[in-house]
């Protein structure tokens, strides 16, 4: 005779708990602090698109965020939303389409993503812009290729960076009066089935001022929790060289959630697969960079030599700036300067008066300045200067120093963005979106791909987990 069963899976560390760690419990009622019918993990732009959609589908929607504010890694994002837009890029007089954009994707990925969420992705990123759009999110009238986009079809919102998205997403959650809690870290899910079935995920178990509660998801959790960029012990244990890295990731990214789903049933995939891009200098909080568009600036090493092509994907890049002995740079000119958001601005401003940034009336005052060999830098510049449009002085220089921009591997979804064990099946009522799964982009992510993934697949896992069927 089959016995009632509820685990409850505690996360961690990937494979540093004990399978002791499985507490099976009693037969019975079980007990709950709280109910939904959907449950989301995580209050970036996965998350919050996953509560909205599930909410105009008529659930009740709970959403528990362990920082004091929400928003993750999409607010400290560049901001940048990939999309193929008839539109706007016909204005401009660009020819795309979703399946060069598929083609892209795949290419960036060198086979290690799924085909299959490569196309979802392409193909619904422009329905997940205009969706957006429909919530009140602003975007300006241009398109732009953008560091490691490998075409122009990222759009940029009016506010900087992901403010935008944080916004309207937050504001349009609460008009569906979705259960908001901050400071309520989930550390484990909790699953239920028959004895000998596949288990279902019943719930999650979560701490808020420093006292457990149960959380029960009647229909299904959706799992929003980020990458594991700030997870040092994760970063050692499967990309140990960039474990040293300073990251971009917000500091709750520590990839508990990945365990506590391993626990589940749930494969990780592309654990050893971290996407760097420059960033902050040593000792200075704020990114200084002049390659957010990258058909106006060059690369050079401590010998005043180009060493990539600044047009290649960011892994490429990335590897190219870690094969070299000594600093890199990124050169500019104040034309491209201004173009950039005022953010942006205002860091590299920062860090010309603190002596991390450097302008220069000529390539040779700006080689003195930054100690680079002057003729060759001089060369180097003036071969290139009328293709990226190094044309109006004073020129700008900034160090190229390497960060943890996301971490690619994590959880493997299908198309409905469901958890999939190792044998490709459905951990049932378990769903993932955004940076906590690991098959959506392989090897690379394409430069603006971050906030329209999580959208697109936020969506998706919202609008599946309210079909699904509530649980006993």
């Amino acid at each position: 005779m089959m016995q009632r069963r509820s685990a409850l899976i505690l996360g961690g560390a990937l494979g540093a708990l004990g399978p002791g760690l499985v507490l099976a419990q009693s037969a019975g009622r079980e007990s709950w602090d709280a109910q939904a019918d959907v449950v989301v993990v995580g209050s970036g732009a996965a998350g919050l698109s996953a509560a909205i959609t599930a909410a105009d589908a008529g659930c009740s929607v709970l959403l528990a965020e362990k920082a004091e504010h929400l928003g993750g890694d999409t607010l400290l994002a560049g901001g940048y939303f990939n999309a193929v837009d008839p539109v706007r890029q016909k204005a401009q007089g660009i020819e795309d389409s979703p399946e060069l954009f598929l083609r892209h994707i795949l290419a960036s990925g060198d086979g290690k993503n799924s085909p299959e969420l490569a196309r979802e992705l392409a193909y619904g990123a422009t329905d997940a812009l205009e969706w957006l759009e429909g919530l009140g999110a602003r975007f300006l009238p241009k398109v732009s290729l953008i560091y490691g986009g490998m075409y122009p079809r990222s759009h940029k919102p009016v506010l900087a960076r992901g403010k935008e998205y944080i916004r309207v997403l937050t504001e349009q959650a609460l008009r569906r009066k979705v259960r908001i809690r901050t400071k309520t870290e989930v550390r484990s899910l909790i699953v239920s089935g028959e004895e000998g079935d596949a288990a279902g995920v019943a719930g999650v178990l979560a701490v808020r001022d420093g006292r457990e509660i149960r959380i029960r998801a009647r229909r299904g959790v959706v799992l929003a929790s980020g990458s594991f960029g700030a997870g040092r012990e994760l970063l050692r244990r499967h990309a140990p060289a960039t474990a040293e890295l300073p990251t971009d990731s917000s500091p709750g990214n520590t990839g508990l959630m990945l365990e506590a789903a391993r626990r589940a049933g749930a494969e990780l995939v592309n654990m050893d697969e971290v996407e760097c891009v420059p960033g902050a200098a040593p000792g200075f909080r704020n990114p200084l960079r002049l390659d957010y568009d990258q058909t106006r600036m060059i690369m050079v090493n401590s010998r005043g030599e180009s060493f990539v092509n600044e047009l290649s994907t960011r892994r490429e890049i990335a590897r190219a700036v870690f094969a070299q002995r000594g600093l890199c740079w990124s050169v500019a000119d104040s034309e491209t300067v201004s173009r950039l958001d005022p953010a942006t601005q205002k860091f590299l401003y920062q860090g010309l008066f603190a002596g991390r940034a450097f302008q220069g009336r000529t390539p040779r005052e700006l080689a003195g300045k930054i100690g680079l060999p002057a003729k060759r830098f001089e060369q180097t510049f003036r071969s290139m200067a009328r293709e990226r449009r190094l044309l109006s002085p004073p020129f700008w220089a900034v160090p190229i120093h390497m960060r943890v921009h996301v971490t690619l591997g994590g959880v493997r979804i299908d198309a409905q963005a469901r958890c999939l064990n190792d044998q490709g099946q459905p951990v049932r009522r378990l769903y993932a979106a955004g940076g906590v799964t690991g098959n959506v982009h392989g090897a690379n992510r394409i430069g603006g791909n971050g906030i329209n993934t999580a959208v697109v697949f936020g969506r998706i896992a919202g609008r599946n987990a309210a079909q699904e069927k509530p649980g006993d």
